[in-house]
């Protein structure tokens, strides 16, 4: 089974303000644990919510 991880416009924007070194840890993270599995939802629960303006 193949799946895709995608961000919103907000969540893409406050990614790429992270450092370099976590910005990688949370892609490694994405690609090497999630992607493997035949379901992400395995290792926890959905994120809710938002910031609030």
């Amino acid at each position: 089974m193949t799946w895709q991880v995608s961000f919103t416009a907000m969540a893409a924007k406050q990614f790429a303000k992270l450092d370099k070194p976590v910005k990688q840890r949370i892609m490694d993270f994405l690609e090497y644990r999630l992607a493997p599995l035949e379901n992400p939802k395995q290792l926890g629960k959905a994120l809710q919510g938002g910031l609030s303006k």
